[in-house]
Formats: structure tokens, C-alpha cells, sequence
């Protein structure tokens, strides 16, 4: 339509403040917000003073005090008039993911500020989803953006680049990104075992149907099981860095803990199966990391705790992906009475990492 193809334009004029304060309140009221009436009937002016056209702005821009009530009504046509609203309603993980593509889109495309398109992916995005890793340098940087300080050797310009960059990554890898994340939570299993090989390859193969596709990649896919560790570290290592997957500096141990602390919150692996593993491939001499999980093991060690055991579980593995220190306290651990406990329970002082709202933006 006419009206339409015209407003469209307006991103490359000046009617592009007005739009992106109308994309702006869209995604307010789609994700719960109510915005008063009075301001949205004083933004459909100004964007009719830009040169905006729709059929309905004109109606809300000129509703009266005693016609305040028709405003939100109005305003939704005006949205989706001008196709600027976000996909609703954001009841599943999927329409979460559908939520951050949207925004990645708008930030690549100039729809909105980067700082303030990242501060969705973060609040409504990373929050929501369980802090995906792939979601970790866009909520890096609009921390430090919002903590900047002219004393810095970083600009914000760089800092809004950065959100760009990671927005741009985000939408040329797998969709939706937990795909990715998957693929490299097994890459983490398998360096500590190669019973995991099935899974990276499965895992490559689910990258290459969600759309990824890189020379690495399709090799992985093809690869087979019996393929030694020897063959497949180069081509995994190269599929990684073609997909821009993050990697955390941290031991091969806290990496596979952390992909089956991802496992266990997504409900693939349970309470017992997650301290077992911990116990056979960490074990008392591994990471200091990961030894809240292995004591988790010896002192819940019987069927019948299962419940117990997972009430216990929830917290810590929230804390070890979050990268805080272990909640875990000899007052706090809920044993059976029937079950022996260890006369000394350590409380293990993890390294303390950064809350995304601390982090430094750097990844």
C-alpha cells in the first residue's frame, strides 16, 4: 500500500524519531506495560508532524480528553498499520526467542537505539530464557554501557558496536540460538569423553536444519561416530569459531559441568543423574567449581531422596550458570534422617564471576 511503502521510507528521514518512538511503545505494551493515553495520543502528533502516515494516526492524534479511553484500541491499528509490533503473546520459550530475533533485527537495521533494543534482549530475553550464554555479550555490554564513565578507555560508541555486532552474529548462526547452545554444551561433554561424539554430531546436524550453514559445519554433520578425537577436534574447533559460539575461559571440567547443569534446568537429565555424572567425571580431585555437586552426591546418595536432593540442586546449579559462589551451607542441606551424614560438610568457596549486571561487556 501506498501509505505504507511511504512510512517505510521515513527510516531514512526524519520521521525515523517519530517511528522509533512508535516501535517503541508497541513493544512496551507487548510486553505488559500500560502507557497512558495522553502519551500516546502526544506521540501519534508528533509523528503525523514528521510526516508518518497511516490510516488511524490521524484519529489518534486528534482524540480529545473525554475520548482518552479509545486511545489503546487506536494505537493498535496504528501498529499494525505500520507493522512495528512484536510478536505476542510471549507466553513460550519460542515466542521469547521470536522476541530477541525481532529486537536483533531492529538493532542490525537502525529501529532502535542499540542500548535500548539490548536492555530487552536483557530484561525480557536473557532473564526470561535462563541466561543463555549466547545472549551473554549483548547483556555485557549494555551493563557497561549503562555504567559508563568518561574516565574509561572505552567509548560508548564502542560499546553500541559491540551490541550491533553480537545482534548481527546472533541472526547469522542457528535459530533459534539454544540450538547453538546446545551444539556447544555437547562439544564441552565430549572433550572430557568421547561417548558424546553421537551428540556433537547430531548437534552440528540440528545447526545445519536451523538455517547455520559454514564449510566446518557441514563437515561435522557428515562426520562419523567412530571418527577419533584426533580428527574431529580441528573441524569442531573450526565450526565454532565460524558460528561465533562463545567460549568461556574457563577448565574443561567447568565447561561440561555447566552443560549438564544446562541439561538438568531444561528437564534432559534429573537431579541424580546430574551429581552422578559429576561425581564420575569430576570427582573429589576436579574443579573446586563444580565440588558443591560432587558433595551433593555423597550426602544425597540413596533413590529415595530424589526430592530432596533436586530442592537442593535448583539453587546451586542456578548459581554455578550464573557464575556466583555456591549458596550451599551445612544449615541449609535437607537430609533423611535414616541416611548417615558426613560429620564435616565443606561449604566450597567458588570463584566469584560477575552478574551480567556487573559484567564488563567484553564477552
Amino acid at each position: 500500500m501506498k501509505w505504507r511503502e511511504s512510512s517505510m521510507a521515513l527510516w531514512e528521514t526524519a520521521g525515523v524519531h517519530a517511528l522509533r518512538e512508535l516501535r517503541i511503545i508497541a513493544v512496551r505494551e507487548a510486553l505488559g506495560e500500560i502507557v497512558g493515553s495522553d502519551v500516546l495520543i502526544e506521540t501519534a502528533l508528533r509523528a503525523l508532524l514528521e510526516g508518518v502516515e497511516t490510516p488511524t494516526l490521524p484519529l489518534l492524534a486528534g482524540l480529545g480528553r473525554s475520548e482518552e479511553g479509545e486511545a489503546h484500541d487506536l494505537f493498535r491499528r496504528v501498529a499494525d498499520e505500520l507493522d512495528i509490533a512484536p510478536p505476542s503473546p510471549l507466553d513460550t520459550t519460542a515466542a521469547r526467542w521470536d522476541l530477541v530475533r525481532w529486537v536483533c533485527e531492529g538493532i542490525v537495521e537502525g529501529k532502535f537505539a542499540q542500548e535500548w533494543g539490548g536492555s530487552i534482549i536483557w530484561y525480557d530475553g536473557w532473564n526470561e530464557l535462563g541466561h543463555p550464554d549466547s545472549l551473554q555479550r549483548i547483556v555485557g555490554a549494555v551493563s557497561e554501557f549503562d555504567d559508563w564513565n568518561p574516565t574509561w578507555d572505552v567509548d560508548r560508541d564502542d560499546l553500541r558496536r559491540v551490541i550491533v555486532d553480537e545482534a548481527s552474529g546472533l541472526l547469522a548462526g542457528p535459530w533459534t540460538p539454544d540450538i547453538g547452545e546446545r551444539f556447544a554444551d555437547a562439544v564441552a561433554l565430549w572433550r572430557l569423553s568421547p561417548s558424546y561424539t553421537t551428540d556433537v554430531i547430531d548437534g552440528a546436524a540440528a545447526c545445519l536444519v536451523a538455517g547455520a550453514d559454514t564449510p566446518s559445519l557441514r563437515l561435522l554433520a557428515g562426520a562419523s561416530p567412530k571418527d577419533s578425537q584426533f580428527t574431529l577436534e580441528p573441524i569442531i574447533s573450526g565450526t565454532l569459531s565460524e558460528l561465533r559460539l562463545p567460549v568461556r575461559d574457563e577448565s574443561e571440567q567447568s565447561a561440561a559441568m555447566r552443560a549438564m547443569a544446562r541439561r538438568y534446568t531444561r528437564g534432559d537429565v534429573g537431579a541424580k543423574d546430574l551429581t552422578d555424572w559429576a561425581h564420575k567425571f569430576i570427582g573429589h580431585d576436579g574443579d573446586d567449581r563444580c565440588q558443591a555437586f560432587v558433595e551433593l552426591d555423597d550426602i544425597f546418595d540413596v533413590e529415595v531422596q530424589h526430592e530432596a536432593l533436586d530442592q537442593q540442586l535448583r539453587p546451586e546449579v542456578e548459581a554455578f550458570l550464573r557464575g556466583l559462589p555456591s549458596p550451599m551451607d551445612a544449615a541449609t542441606v535437607v537430609v533423611a534422617p535414616a541416611t548417615p551424614v558426613p560429620s564435616r560438610f565443606k561449604r566450597f568457596r567458588l570463584r566469584r564471576r560477575r552478574d551480567p549486571a556487573e559484567s564488563d561487556g567484553r564477552g
